[in-house]
C-alpha cells in the first residue's frame, strides 16, 4: 500500500530548502523534490531501541516508571514564544520550522545541548502538521527526527507517533514495520507510554479489544501513563469496553477522563474527531458528554438559584420598583395557582426545534460519511442534537420543580 508513511521509502526534510527528499529505505543518492539538490541518504537505522540495555524485574521497572514525572517535557526558552496553550501558534509555524532546522543542524554537528530544543520543536510541528492534514511533511519531519535524535527513548516516542499515523492512513503493514523496533520494557515513562499507546492503537485497528485493555489496563491509573497520551489512551480504553459490550464501564471511563483533564470534554472530543478512522466511542461518547454537560448545567443553575435567594427580598415584602399584587401592571392572580407554564414552553421551543432538526440529520446521515478532514458527520450532528436538548430538559425540570414546591 502506497501512502505518505510507506515503510519502503525514505522521506526526510531537505536541509537546504525544507522540501521533501524521497529515497530508498536502504539509502543512497536522492534528490530534493523542491530545490533538486542531490542528497546522499544513509540507510534507515532499524536497530531495536532497547538493544544492549540490562533486563530488570518487571515490578522494579514499574516502580521506576511510577516515580517519573508524567507531564510533558519543558519547552526550551527559544520556542516558548511560539506556543500558546501547549500547542504551536498557527501563525508562527514558519518560525518553528526554521528553529527546527537550526537545531537539527546543531545537533547533527555534535551540539548535544540542542537536543531538547530539537525534540520539543519536533513534537510541536508534528501535532500542527497532523491538524493541518499535511501528511507528507509530517512523515518527513518524523523520519528526519529518527535519524538525528541520539536518545533511544525519544526515538521511541517519535517512532510510536509514526506508526500511529501510518495506521490512521490505513497502512497497517507499514505501521507494524515502524513499530517493530520499539522496546516493550523501556525504563523511560514517555517511551513506555508511547509503546503502550501505539500497541493499543494497532490492537484497536485489528479489532483485538481485549489486547487494548491488556496494554492500557482496564481503567485509568492501573498503569503509569504520560499526560500527553492520556486523552488518546482514555478514548482507546473506553472504546474497547464499549466494543466488548460494557457500555456502562465505557461511559464511566470516558466521563472520568473528561473530569480529570484540563478542558476535558473538548480534549476528548478533539481526539474522537481527529481519529475518525477508528470510529471510536460512538455510543459512550454521547452518554459521557451528556453526563458531564448536564452536571455542569445543574451546577450553574444551583449557583444562580443560590445567588437569587441571597439577593431576594424577605417573604411578604414586595421587591422595590415591582408592581404590587393585583395592580394593572402585575395582572390578575388566582389564589394558590403556580405561574403559567406557557412561558417555559415558549422558551424551550426553539431549543427543541433545533435538537429535533439535528437528530433528523443524524438519522439520515450515512455512518461512514466524513468531512474532508476525516471527521465523522453523523457524530457531529448527534452531539449537536444532545447539546440543544439539554436546555429543554433543564427548563422542563425547573418548571416541574417549581410546580412541586408551589
Amino acid at each position: 500500500m502506497d501512502t505518505a508513511f510507506s515503510h519502503a521509502l525514505r522521506i526526510v526534510v531537505c536541509q537546504s530548502c525544507g522540501g521533501a527528499v524521497h529515497g530508498a529505505a536502504e539509502g543512497g543518492k536522492a534528490t530534493c523534490s523542491v530545490c533538486e539538490e542531490a542528497v546522499e541518504l544513509p540507510p534507515r537505522n532499524e536497530a531495536e531501541h532497547g538493544a544492549g540495555l540490562p533486563v530488570i524485574d518487571e515490578a522494579q521497572r514499574m516502580a521506576r516508571l511510577w516515580e517519573q514525572d508524567p507531564s510533558a517535557p519543558a519547552l526550551a526558552p527559544a520556542i516558548e514564544p511560539l506556543v500558546h496553550g501547549g500547542e504551536l501558534i498557527a501563525d508562527r509555524a514558519a518560525d518553528a520550522f526554521a528553529e527546527w532546522q537550526l537545531s537539527r543542524a546543531a545537533l547533527a554537528g555534535g551540539a548535544a545541548v540542542a537536543e531538547d530544543r530539537f525534540y520539543g520543536t519536533t513534537l510541536l510541528l508534528a501535532r500542527h502538521m497532523a491538524r493541518q492534514g499535511d501528511d507528507l511533511m509530517l512523515r518527513a519531519v518524523l523520519e528526519t527526527a529518527l535519524d538525528v535524535l541520539p536518545s533511544p527513548a525519544r526515538k521511541q516516542v517519535i517512532r510510536g507517533m509514526t506508526a500511529r499515523e501510518a495506521a490512521r492512513l490505513g497502512d497497517l503493514p507499514a505501521s507494524e514495520d515502524w513499530f517493530a523496533p520499539c522496546d516493550p520494557r523501556s525504563y523511560d515513562l514517555h517511551a513506555d507510554s508511547a509503546y503502550r499507546c501505539t500497541a493499543a492503537y494497532l490492537a484497536t485497528v485489528k479489532r483485538k479489544f481485549e489486547g487494548v485493555l491488556t496494554v492500557l489496563g482496564p481503567q485509568a491509573g492501573a498503569l503509569p501513563m504520560c499526560d500527553n497520551l492520556d486523552p488518546l489512551c482514555a478514548v482507546l480504553r473506553a472504546n474497547a469496553h464499549e466494543r466488548l459490550g460494557d457500555l456502562g464501564k465505557a461511559t464511566a471511563e470516558l466521563s472520568a477522563a473528561m473530569e480529570r483533564m484540563p478542558d476535558g470534554p473538548e480534549t476528548i472530543e478533539q481526539v474522537v474527531r481527529s481519529h475518525a478512522d477508528l470510529a471510536a466511542c460512538r455510543r459512550c461518547y454521547v452518554s459521557a458528554r451528556s453526563k458531564i454537560d448536564g452536571s455542569t448545567v445543574l451546577k450553574k443553575a444551583g449557583k444562580g438559584a443560590a445567588a437569587a435567594r441571597a439577593g431576594s427580598p424577605k417573604a411578604g415584602s414586595p421587591k422595590a420598583g415591582s408592581p404590587k399584587a393585583g395592580s394593572p401592571e402585575a395582572g390578575p392572580l388566582k389564589a394558590g395557582s403556580p405561574p403559567p407554564p406557557v412561558s417555559t414552553r415558549r422558551r424551550a421551543l426553539p431549543w427543541m426545534i433545533l435538537s429535533v432538526a439535528f437528530l433528523v440529520l443524524y438519522l439520515v446521515t450515512e455512518p461512514a460519511s466524513t468531512t474532508s478532514s476525516g471527521q465523522r458527520i453523523d457524530v457531529f450532528f448527534f452531539v449537536l442534537a444532545v447539546s440543544f436538548a439539554l436546555p429543554v430538559c433543564f427548563l422542563l425540570w425547573k418548571q416541574r420543580r417549581r410546580r412541586k414546591h408551589g
